[in-house]
């Protein structure tokens, strides 16, 4: 199953039977015709022009359909009304409203995200043969680990994930290579070239979660580590976190150091104000991201797809709401 990305203002899309119909009005034009069958979602970037019996089609069938800006920053989505379950929101809203319930779970996602983080950094500095016997920010990030079992408060594990987020990006930093040197983790906007990406595959990484959440019913915004600003998906940030190092920064790290992404090529500046992937550059990181998806890895359930783990990963939330048992979080293998 595909997934189809709009992602430029130069092309318009309508609906004939069960297709959509694709015109490109610039460099000379071109026009092609996909069958929905072979559709998951849709991704739209900027301000294409499409028909709206195509979204109407698109909910009728239940694809979700996910907008982007320009510059990447996630706008929201739509779908049809099969994530309707009364019952199952319920239950979320009586266990985030159990403060020893959301702690553990709060607990367990940070613990898992260092695990993963130390793992990815780890990994890298074997393919490098760069040691890390003497770095202080490697032993200070195994330290905090141990330091979360005594957490008493969501608010101190904020903290402590807080910092270790940063110790792990000062140790990400020498994987970068030197046209595209990273510094610190900037947002909102992006300040350079290297953010830009990690900012952008964060995006894509947070739709796939956002999409599955909302198939099964869930209250995206009803989350347990993050605050719920009404403006947040928050579950769906609670539940990428540890995804996060060992999958985007991987992908990201991937794509600059094999030169799939140029920092001459692939990125534009907001007027000085921020820096964001171009065209070219997105559409090089959406093919990598659904690669990247479909790869298949060993779990403790088998060989499983990027998308099946994301299934199964707000499945265990589900079912950690249903029992009251503790959420088994993804530790990268």
């Amino acid at each position: 199953m595909a997934t189809i990305v709009f992602n430029r203002d130069s092309i318009s899309v309508n609906l004939e039977a069960n297709h959509l119909v694709i015109h490109e009005h610039a460099g000379g034009g071109s026009f092609r015709r996909m069958p929905l069958v072979d559709v998951e979602r849709v991704i739209v970037v900027g301000q294409p022009a499409i028909a709206f019996p195509v979204f109407a089609k698109l909910m009728d069938l239940g694809i979700p359909c996910s907008f982007l800006s320009h510059s990447g920053r996630w706008r929201g989505m739509m779908d049809g009304d099969s994530g309707f379950h009364a019952e199952r929101r319920m239950r979320q809203y009586e266990r985030i409203k159990n403060p020893m319930f959301s702690l553990e779970l709060a607990r367990r996602t940070a613990v898992a995200k260092i695990f993963n983080c130390r793992r990815t950094v780890q990994r890298l500095a074997n393919e490098r043969s760069i040691s890390l016997a003497e770095d202080e920010s490697w032993f200070a990030l195994a330290k905090l680990k141990v330091e979360l079992s005594f957490a008493r408060t969501i608010d101190s594990i904020r903290g402590m994930e807080g910092r270790a987020a940063n110790l792990y990006f000062r140790l990400l930093a020498r994987f970068f290579p030197p046209d595209v040197p990273f510094e610190a983790r900037t947002r909102r906007p992006p300040r350079d070239e290297a953010n830009a990406l990690l900012s952008f595959v964060y995006t894509l990484l947070m739709n796939v979660f956002v999409t599955t959440i909302r198939a099964h019913g869930l209250d995206v915004a009803g989350g347990f580590f993050h605050c719920g600003h009404d403006s947040s998906p928050a579950l769906a940030l609670d539940l990428m976190e540890p995804f996060r190092s060992p999958w985007a920064d991987r992908l990201a790290l991937d794509l600059l150091n094999h030169r799939r992404i140029r920092a001459a090529n692939h990125f534009e500046c907001d007027g000085g104000v921020g820096v964001f992937l171009n065209e070219s550059g997105r559409r090089v990181v959406f093919k990598a991201f659904d690669e990247m998806l479909e790869r298949r890895r060993s779990t403790e359930r088998g060989m499983c797809t990027g998308k099946q783990i994301v299934e199964n990963a707000v499945c265990g939330f589900i079912s950690s709401i249903e029992t009251g048992n503790g959420i088994r979080v993804f530790k990268a293998a």
